[in-house]
């Protein structure tokens, strides 16, 4: 067994927490069975939340005085609408405004976004109560989709998100699930994908939509057998219903896909029996909003979330980025949480090279996350050209710095068009493209 920290207390450490996880997540799991739990929970940790951002931020304090609220005012999750709207653009004006007074730093981490909408932006996370938040949703969702015992998983994940696990073939065990676990990046990695899935033998395949398509697209074309996992978790970006229908042809397995975005983490899981998307209402708060910022049931609008766990730094109706559309009958699977029933989200692609070779999208995010860039798209248009439009939030120029930066990843072969423009649209369906490629 790996262990990240040797030593017989930190073993016991880890059993403990998982123990006190496991309880939680018990809780969790009943309450989506029971409306009125579910609302009693929310009403309670959103007038927690608020008092403390208003007693204990500068930008929350100066936020109500402006819109003339009191913190008494909020009683319910139905006085939100009372609240002016967050966005990324005060995430990223309002960062230190924003940070709870006095509260221990050294438990925090600065979060970065992935940049997917084209506005890339940092907040502070408190890490053990995000994990322990994101372990109990993830007990939720498995148990949900039957995986009530321990598994073995295989993890598909950028690097930069592996920490201290060891390298493949070797594995760690996952305290909180009790899961035998491989952290596997199969862009980065050149282990053959049929020895590594016949190696592992998983269970669950848990990883992003981009990494998954990639590794499947590998597999597709392969004439040896391979170990197929019971269900793919796909988590972190939109996963289409084209990419769903490749992934299951593939894999030959159930897919579940995760909604949510890094500033908060997973904010709805998929029903087992296909009735949209569960919220994880115990956690947040899920608004739908239209045109005129109400909030609507049953109609397309913007996506809004109340956080209950960024202690550190409180995220009270943040403006997501994406379009969908909310439900809040009963599910007929029998849970009583109300649902997302569409999501129009982020979708971005991979960037092909002339090589062959194919680039992350994320990759080319953290190139252009830039302080002097409020937002960007990248388009490939050929092989050998990528258009970059992006609107800047000063006078300077960064072209020669953008250049210098896709050439050392991308390489001399590719032509760069720089493109300052003042509005970047929207493009398809509801859809924000930010890494677009018309190359197959």
């Amino acid at each position: 067994m790996y262990l990240v920290k040797s030593g017989l207390e930190e073993v016991l450490g880890g059993i403990e927490n998982h123990i006190s996880v496991y309880r939680e997540a018990i809780e969790a799991e009943k309450r989506q069975w029971n409306r009125e739990a579910i609302v009693e929970v929310q009403n309670r940790q959103l007038r927690a939340v608020i008092q403390n951002a208003v007693k204990n931020t500068t930008f929350y304090s100066r936020h109500f005085h402006d819109a003339n609220i009191l913190p008494e005012d909020i009683h319910t999750v139905m006085d939100l609408a009372r609240i002016p709207i967050l966005t990324k653009q005060n995430l990223r004006a309002e960062f230190r405004n924003m940070i709870t007074r006095e509260y221990p730093l050294n438990k925090c981490n600065r979060n970065r976004t992935s940049g997917s909408t084209g506005e890339p932006v940092v907040n502070l996370q408190d890490y053990v109560l995000h994990n322990r938040v994101f372990s109990i949703n993830s007990l939720r969702q498995r148990w949900g989709w039957g995986h009530v015992e321990p598994r073995r998983m295989l993890h598909i994940m950028p690097r930069r998100f592996h920490g201290d696990a060891p390298e493949f073939p070797e594995f760690r065990i996952d305290l909180n699930g009790l899961n035998k676990v491989w952290m596997f990046h199969p862009t980065e990695d050149s282990n053959d994908y049929v020895t590594v899935l016949n190696h592992c033998k998983p269970d669950i395949i848990y990883g992003n939509p981009y990494l998954l398509l990639n590794m499947a697209k590998q597999l597709s074309g392969e004439s040896r057998d391979f170990n197929k996992p019971e269900v793919i978790y796909s988590s972190f970006e939109l996963l289409d219903n084209p990419s769903r229908l490749f992934l299951s042809s593939v894999f030959d397995c159930r897919i579940c896909d995760i909604y949510g975005f890094s500033e908060v983490g997973d904010v709805a899981w998929e029903c087992p029996e296909g009735h949209g998307h569960h919220i994880n209402e115990d956690y947040l708060v899920v608004e739908v909003l239209n045109s005129q910022g109400q909030p609507v049931i049953g109609e397309k609008g913007e996506i809004v979330v109340t956080s209950f766990y960024n202690d550190a730094m409180p995220i009270i109706r943040y403006r997501v980025g994406d379009i969908g559309v909310m439900e809040t009958d009963p599910c007929p699977c029998g849970r009583h949480t109300h649902r997302l029933k569409q999501i129009h989200g982020r979708n971005v692609d991979f960037i092909s090279l002339p090589s062959g070779v194919r680039i992350s999208p994320y990759d080319i995010m953290n190139i252009l996350d830039l302080p002097s860039i409020a937002r960007f798209q990248v388009i490939q248009e050929a092989v050998t050209t990528l258009r970059i439009k992006y609107i800047q939030t000063q006078q300077q120029n960064i072209v020669p710095l953008l250049h210098e930066r896709l050439v050392k990843k991308l390489g001399h072969d590719m032509n760069f068009i720089f493109e300052e423009v003042e509005h970047i649209a929207v493009t398809g369906s509801d859809k924000i493209r930010t890494v677009l490629s018309y190359i197959e």
